[in-house]
């Protein structure tokens, strides 16, 4: 379960990232 939220908070902060870069490019 611990490993699962880990990878979980990851994805979250890498489509945060994404929608980040994203905004930049427009």
């Amino acid at each position: 379960l611990e490993s699962l939220n880990d990878k979980r908070s990851g994805v979250v902060q890498m489509v945060k990232l994404a929608e980040k870069e994203k905004d930049n490019l427009e």
